[in-house]
């Protein structure tokens, strides 16, 4: 079941000569409990698709459907709490709150809800990421890996119903980059959650599911794997 349609998305930025395509009628569905890796080279628009997608940055023209009800057609206000309650982001430099812990940061989209945390499924993710044991830890105590594991806990955290992950391991070396990508798909497989992962290395997305190719603002390819 599609849970994601992008239709004939399209960005422009400036005018006349200054005036730049970033996305031009890139369209694609996605369905429940799929990985699809979005690849291109830096400039490409991959980031700009993902941004449309969260909500985050409008298009000039085209659509973003969320089980069939347009992104667009919200106002800001309904926008945000369908970001806080929806989708999950993991972003390349973490954007973790450095005053608040590691469980703190966690918990933090629940509680900006207003919803009680569940304690029981907040123990299970730190075990799932292997890091309970620097669960009262603040981010200036923990190594850059260890910061996007605490990202994707986040993300998890809400019960999304699609995580997006920009370049998550654009910042890392290769060993947390091999774990973080692990991460992602054991949370794929084991708890069939929908991502959608920005990245400009081919051998990375070629674990995914599904690698949509963007070029100059362009769908290029769509490839099942």
């Amino acid at each position: 079941m599609s849970i994601l349609r992008v239709e004939n998305l399209t960005k422009v930025y400036g005018k006349g000569e200054a005036k730049v395509v970033a996305l031009d009628k890139v369209s694609f569905n996605v369905e429940a409990g799929e990985f699809i890796a979005i690849i291109g080279p830096s400039g490409s628009g991959k980031s700009t698709v993902l941004h449309t997608i969260a909500g985050l940055e409008k298009p000039t023209n085209g659509n973003v459907y969320f089980y069939d009800k347009n992104l667009y057609e919200m106002d800001k206000n309904e926008r945000t709490i369908l970001r806080r309650q929806k989708i999950g982001i993991i972003y390349q430099f973490y954007n973790l709150m450095p005053t608040l812990n590691v469980e703190e940061n966690i918990l933090l989209p629940i509680q900006l809800d207003r919803k009680v945390p569940d304690l029981n499924k907040l123990d299970e993710i730190l075990h799932f990421l292997n890091i309970s044991d620097r669960r009262k830890h603040l981010p200036n105590q923990l190594s850059g890996g260890q910061q996007q594991k605490v990202a994707i806990g986040r993300a998890l955290m809400i019960n999304p119903t699609i995580i997006l992950a920009d370049e998550p391991t654009g910042n890392l070396d290769s060993k947390s980059s091999n774990e973080i990508i692990s991460l992602l798909k054991k949370a794929n497989r084991d708890f069939n959650q929908t991502i959608i992962m920005i990245t400009h290395n081919l051998d990375i997305a070629k674990l995914a599911d599904h690698i949509i190719c963007i070029e100059d603002g362009k769908l290029q390819s769509s490839t099942l794997i």
